[in-house]
Parts: C-alpha cells; structure tokens; sequence
C-alpha cells in the first residue's frame, strides 16, 4: 500500500532458485492505493515479468524484497495482506482438489437507512459455492472502509454513522481466497452499499389537530431538516406558511378541511432530497359511539312499541362528542308485512338533532306491532353522522357509528344482538360501534 502522499513507483522482486534467480514486478502505486500480487496466479498462468521472466511451475517457496524506486522525500510504502513466513518469504499452496468460490457477495444490510443520530453495524456475507451455504461476517477480509460522502455519513470497519441528511455509497476493499485455476488464489474485492440519511420526525404539536381547524399552526419536531424542508401533508390538510430549523418546522396558516381522514394520516418531510420515514399526525374529530342502555318501551309520537339505545359518541382521542349536530344516513329494505308500509322517521341534516353536553343522544327503532304475518318487518342499515361545524348535510356527513339489522313485530336485530327476543339479547353497556 502507498500511503504517503505521492506516487510510488514500485519494484517488488522475488527470488527463488537459493536466490539465484528473480521474477520482477515494476508498478506505479497512487496514494492511498494497492499492489496486488496474486502469486498462484503468476505461476499457473505463466505470466512473464518485466524481463520476460516466467516462474518455474513446480515453485513452492522464495524470498522477496520491495523497493520505493523515486526514493526522493518521505516513503509512503506499507506491507499489506500477504502471506509469508517469519524469514520474509511466501509459500505457494499446493493445486487443492476443490476450491470453492464466493458468490452474491454483499454488505448485510444491502441498504443502510439512518436518522441523524443513527449508527449502523454491518457485515459483509457471501454464498458459497461448493455447499450454497451463507458465508457469513467476512469483514476481517476487508482493510479498507469508506464513504463516498463523509459529510453524509462516515464508515469505518463494520460500522456507519450518520453525519448529516442525503445519500452516499459505503465501501469495503479487501481480499478472499476464492478458486482460480487449481488454486485457492487470493481476489481483491470492492464491495459497495447505498446509505441514506433522512430526516426524523419525533413529535406534532397539536397531535392530534382538530377537524375544522382554521388558520391554525402546527409544529413539527425531529432533526434533519435544514433550512428548506417540503413537508406532506395528508388530504384534507393545507398550509400556506413554514418556517424550518434543524430541529423543527412551525407550519402556519393551516386548515383541517371537513374531508380529512378523522383518525391516524401520515406525514412526511423530505429534506436534500430525501424522505423521512412516515409519522403519525392524529386529526381529531367523531368517531365512534359507545353504548350506554339497551331497553325497549312505547315509542315517542306513534303507538309501536320501540327499541330504544342510548349512545356517547366520542372524539379520536378519546373525549366526549358535545353539543355536535347528527343525523342518520339511512336506508331500508325487504318490507314484507301484509300492511302498507307506513314509512319511517329519521334525523336529518337540519340542526335539530345534537348530542347534549356529554356527548349523549338516543336512537329508537320502531317494531311493527300487531302487524302480519308475525314476524314480518324490513332491514335497515342505518350510519349515525356528524353533519358538520355548521349542522348543515355535507353530502355525506362524517360516519363515526354504522347498525346494521332488521325491526320485526316483536323484535330487533341491531349488529346481531335481539333485543326483545326469546331469550333477549341486548347490547352490553360499553359496546363500542363505529364505521
């Protein structure tokens, strides 16, 4: 190796025959650079030195000697990987059977993704081409570790470590033993890995945000994101401000649109080029009811008897749904009683019907009393929704609560619980329904 800051034109000389004869090799070596010798090779291959010297086929031992020929200033030459004896001299191994190679040699990981703070440990593992067996951990093969760009990430002997957000390439240069000829001949190898370090996204502020949101801000905190990150918002989500550090973006002018998603929406910034990972950003709002009673009695205004529940409906994060105009998106099928159908009443779009201030309202299903054939009746798939901020129908409303069943002369089906019924099977307080 050259590891001084010149050129190095090298002469490596080996001498065989009790020294009487020598095989000559002349190289210029760059800084920072190697000379491989590949001594089963030379010999195998009968490649001719300098001189037009070939080594004898039989050679098995020798000496050698390396020389800096522009020996003016400091010399730069280091001994690398080879193998020699304690009298400074190599042996050939012998033509083996068998030798087997390496094959899909790679870094394990084959990709390498870190946030800011990030450290890697890596490998490099290869197959084996005599059994197909993963060959594993061949790192100590390998001297020489480095990143193509240190400002992204720097890499060192099965480690990488995160420096700043972007990509670079990792590689490992060294040399295995692998089959040329009848030889096990050592085979440098350049083995190379895609590193990426993306920004990291730890927290929102507000998290969740509210549904209807206007003019509001919300704070991103992480690290990796530089001065000018593009942030992803989810549908249903705008802004028309940022404003970035490393470590935090404040968006501001942000509106949460009656169309978003009520629940967990991912979101993403991308920063030189490179995507975080996604992070959850909660929008709060309706979305499920809770079931407080399960009774049946007279219903209000008609003379049917009715199956009436009474409901909480909750926000996504888990607080009450007070004071929200509702409304049933509705729809029946499958009448069959002998009687005309008198129709049905349900809760519209208008800002008359509302949870109260704990979130609360009841739902009643009228049973078709004293008609005929018994049992006779009609399905019904009924979706209790928030109208919206306004109480006004925004075709369709927010769904935070689906039933699905049937109203016969003498019983209900609400989500496969009868209630009344032979036995009854109402629906267990703290039953949760929801789209």
């Amino acid at each position: 190796m050259n590891s001084g800051q010149k050129p190095a034109d090298t002469l490596l000389s080996l001498h065989y025959a009790n020294g009487a004869k020598t095989y000559e090799m002349q190289q210029t070596i760059q800084p920072g650079d190697q000379m491989w010798v590949n001594l089963a090779s030379l010999i195998h291959d009968r490649v001719p030195d300098r001189k037009g010297t070939v080594l004898p086929a039989d050679l098995a031992s020798g000496t050698y000697d390396v020389q800096q020929l522009n020996s003016a200033g400091p010399r730069g030459l280091s001994l690398g990987s080879l193998a020699v004896d304690q009298t400074w001299g190599y042996q050939i191994a012998p033509p083996y059977d068998t030798c087997c190679t390496y094959g899909s040699m790679g870094w394990v990981p084959d990709s390498i993704v870190l946030d800011p703070e990030g450290i890697a440990v890596t490998d490099i593992d290869a197959t084996d081409s005599c059994t197909n067996g993963s060959v594993t951990n061949l790192s100590s093969d390998f001297g020489i570790w480095s990143s193509g760009n240190t400002s992204v990430a720097v890499v060192t002997k099965q480690k990488v470590q995160a420096v700043g957000v972007g990509t670079t390439t990792g590689t490992a240069q060294g040399g295995v033993f692998e089959g040329v000829g009848g030889y096990c001949a050592f085979v440098p190898e350049d083995v190379k890995v895609p590193i990426a370090v993306q920004p990291q996204i730890t927290s929102f502020d507000p998290n969740p945000i509210m549904i209807g949101t206007s003019s509001g801000t919300l704070t991103i905190n992480g690290s990796g994101f530089g001065s000018s990150p593009t942030v992803s918002l989810p549908s249903g989500i705008t802004s028309t401000g940022l404003g970035s550090t490393g470590n935090q973006i404040v968006l501001t002018g942000v509106s949460v649109s009656f169309s978003a998603k009520i629940g967990s929406n991912n979101v993403t910034v991308t920063a030189n080029a490179v995507p975080s990972a996604p992070a959850s950003l909660g929008v709060n709002g309706p979305s499920e009811m809770v079931v407080q009673n399960d009774s049946f009695g007279s219903c209000s205004g008609v003379s049917y008897q009715c199956r009436i529940v009474s409901y909480t409906v909750k926000n996504y994060d888990g607080t009450l749904a007070a004071n929200i105009p509702i409304a049933e998106n509705i729809s029946f099928s499958g009448y069959n009683c002998q009687q005309s159908n008198p129709g049905n009443e349900s809760a519209q779009c208008n800002a008359q019907y509302a949870t109260d201030g704990g979130g609360n309202f009841s739902d009643q299903w009228a049973m078709y009393t004293g008609f005929t054939p018994a049992g006779c009746g009609q399905n019904i798939t009924d979706h209790w929704q928030w109208c919206g901020p306004t109480g006004n129908n925004p075709n369709p409303g927010i769904t935070f609560g689906s039933l699905i069943g049937w109203s016969h002369t003498a019983s209900v089906d609400i989500n496969g619980y009868i209630n009344p019924g032979n036995p009854a099977n109402p629906i267990p307080a703290g039953t949760v329904f929801s789209p």
